[in-house]
């Protein structure tokens, strides 16, 4: 992965739609039969803040590898801290302007890096509530069983400064206010006949506004 995001399977909702606005304004009536797909969509889209615990896999370029990433979104700052063998590392995104402190091998260092837009798109690619919206979004085809709703996606991204396409399956589970509680992603992204990567990403939801304290230690 790009240097500038090595600490990066994290961040953010970007997108709040009219939709998801509306619903919070004029929530359904007891006794009305709603579309659990678009409930949970508006719900998702008018989320302002949240935090998430995620356990996700990437494959790439035959390389495996395992990370325990507890993220959010809250006050218009994207945060991440991520857990992988001998490397641990904490995340501030604002606007354009990534905070970082990485821990590897014992020794401590401190990043401060302006990305392009590009790179932000990376970095928050795998972030549960972000894309988990766009690609429910994405398909009319819905499977709901017990809380749960389940379909397959095919998206256009930017991966690495380039365009590719992402498809795959996601499952979530939603409470009785329709607000996401699991999201389950699995998929590949694919520029042309070549994948460039496979990933899963398992990651509870946390409706929370507080900012963890190492958040305010980076400057959030």
């Amino acid at each position: 992965m790009n240097g500038k995001v090595i600490g990066a399977i994290i961040a953010a909702l970007i997108i709040v739609g009219i939709v998801g606005i509306w619903y919070s304004s004029n929530p359904p009536s007891k006794g009305v039969v709603t579309d659990p797909k678009g409930a949970v969509i508006a719900k998702m889209g008018s989320m302002t803040c949240y935090h998430y615990q995620a356990n996700i896999t990437t494959v790439e370029n035959n390389v495996t590898e395992q990370s325990l990433v507890e993220g959010g979104y809250s006050n218009n700052s994207y945060f991440f801290h991520g857990r992988k063998e001998n490397f641990e590392w904490w995340g501030l995104l604002k606007g354009m302007n990534l905070t970082e402190k990485i821990l590897k091998n014992g020794t401590v260092s401190r990043v401060n890096l302006t990305l392009t837009r590009s790179e932000v798109k990376d970095l928050t690619l795998y972030d549960p509530i972000k894309t988990g919206l766009r690609v429910l979004g994405s398909t009319s085809a819905v499977k709901v069983s017990k809380s749960w709703i389940t379909a397959n996606y095919t998206i256009y991204i930017t991966y690495n400064g380039l365009g590719a396409i992402m498809t795959g399956t996601i499952q979530l589970l939603y409470g009785k206010d329709y607000s996401p509680q699991r999201i389950e992603l699995k998929g590949k992204i694919i520029r042309g006949n070549k994948t460039l990567q496979e990933f899963t990403i398992s990651a509870v939801i946390l409706p929370s506004c507080e900012l963890p304290e190492w958040v305010k230690e980076l400057g959030g």
